[in-house]
């Protein structure tokens, strides 16, 4: 009789092959070889799959030690020598622990001011001083303060002009109230094509343009005017008597360069001119401005404003309007109702409906400004007595109605601001980079 050695060992014997058995097994048992191994069942565990994973349990390293292993080898010394336990004592490890931990700190509150500065979207004024060999002049406009010529409208009859073309029939021609002008020292012999007519908000006013430019500053250069006011011919309304003087970057409107300068019958006013450029950022979240002068100014906004607003309320347009059409008549045609309902409109800024005064408030992006300094000068005796021979002037003429004007720069040189923003996005990450380095 054969005895089963597997019953001798007391396992059960086997119905079918080891499914556990390697290659070698296989094939070192013939009788394996011969039976067909069952299919294996979707999902079945064997018992050699928990060997394996218990056996991957055993293998895979902990927390503390995969910490270890990267402290070891981490380029931050710092966190190297907190986990050295091996060579360092336990006092040492703690000391560096807390010198990392304060390093850690003070980089997430560097990194944490650096991008709240960033998104503050400041930005840095920078001033320089530019001293050019030659200056370009700027637009001198010169007005009267009498708007209407009294014999003029008594011998046209018109006391409140409704058009342009019949605001230019009461107004005192150039001619008449430009008596004299000479550009760097040289006189202007036509002054009725070197002043052009312009409509403004002050009545017709006369404009000087030259693409000369100024080399000498101060009294030898820029414009001489000499005006004549003819106060014998003042509206009983006009209140003040004298010549108003703006200084304006080309193609500026002039109801938007204020302030102006007042210059009074029988003075010699001497006024200097001082040019600022200023260039502000444009790029948006930065940017605080809005468009480019003199396309876009805040004064001329506003204005704009209350001109739309003057067509809706009171269905004329202002002197100065340009805005189209221009087919609206000139307010102050009807004298009493369009003065009352102006005031009205500009004393109740909530009845401006036709654009929000916000929207003018930003300044230009680019714009050009030029600031007068004025200082008054007495002629000389010699300069009076060749002066009331030349014009047929009496004292008392002199000082009713005659006016001198000087302008220019006083220096050759000019003031230019250039915004810029205060941190960029390449100078915000080299500063993280930098603050990570503490670390």
């Amino acid at each position: 009789m054969t005895i089963d050695s597997t019953a001798i060992d007391g396992q059960a014997p086997k119905n079918g092959p080891d499914l556990c058995l390697s290659g070698e097994d296989h094939e070192t048992s013939p009788a394996v070889q011969a039976e067909e191994a069952p299919p294996r069942v979707k999902d079945e565990k064997l018992p050699c799959d928990d060997e394996e994973e218990q056996k991957l349990l055993v293998d895979s390293p902990t927390a503390g030690q995969i910490i270890e292993e990267w402290s070891g080898g981490t380029s931050v010394h710092g966190v190297a020598l907190a986990f050295d336990s091996q060579s360092f004592r336990i006092w040492y490890r703690l000391l560096w622990g807390a010198l990392v931990l304060t390093a850690l700190g003070l980089m997430v509150w560097q990194i944490e001011s650096l991008i709240r500065q960033y998104r503050s979207f400041e930005v840095v004024t920078d001033t320089i001083t530019i001293v050019p060999e030659t200056m370009e002049f700027p637009e001198i406009t010169v007005c009267n303060t009498n708007i209407v010529s009294k014999w003029r409208s008594e011998t046209s009859g018109i006391t409140s002009p409704a058009s342009e073309n019949e605001l230019f029939q009461v107004t005192t021609p150039v001619s008449e109230f430009v008596v004299y002008a000479a550009f760097n020292g040289r006189e202007i012999l036509n002054i009725s094509e070197a002043f052009a007519p312009i409509v403004t908000d002050y009545g017709v006013c006369w404009q000087f343009k030259t693409t000369e430019r100024i080399v000498r500053p101060g009294q030898f250069g820029g414009l001489d005017v000499y005006v004549y006011l003819n106060q014998w011919d003042y509206m009983p309304d006009t209140d003040l008597a004298g010549a108003m003087v703006f200084a304006l970057t080309p193609g500026t409107n002039i109801n938007t360069q204020l302030p102006f300068t007042t210059i009074s019958p029988g003075k010699s006013a001497n006024l200097r001119l001082k040019k600022s450029h200023y260039g502000r950022e444009k790029q948006a979240p930065w940017a605080r401005c809005h468009s480019e002068a003199p396309a876009y100014t805040q004064e001329q906004c506003r204005r704009n404003c209350l001109y739309r607003e003057a067509r809706m309320q009171c269905g004329c347009r202002g002197w100065g309007d340009h805005l189209e059409p221009q087919d609206a008549r000139l307010c102050f045609s009807q004298e009493e109702e369009d003065g009352e309902c102006l005031y009205n409109m500009e004393q109740n800024s909530e009845g401006i409906r036709s654009c929000h005064i916000d929207q003018c408030s930003l300044p230009p992006c680019v714009e050009t400004e030029y600031s007068v300094d004025m200082i008054d000068v007495e002629h000389s005796d010699v300069f009076l007595d060749s002066l009331f021979g030349l014009y047929n002037l009496t004292e008392e003429d002199f000082l009713t109605n005659f006016a001198s004007i000087h302008v220019n720069y006083d220096r050759i040189r000019f003031e230019k601001f250039t915004e810029s923003k205060a941190l960029t996005l390449n100078q915000l990450l080299g500063s993280i980079g930098g603050s990570m380095g503490l670390f």
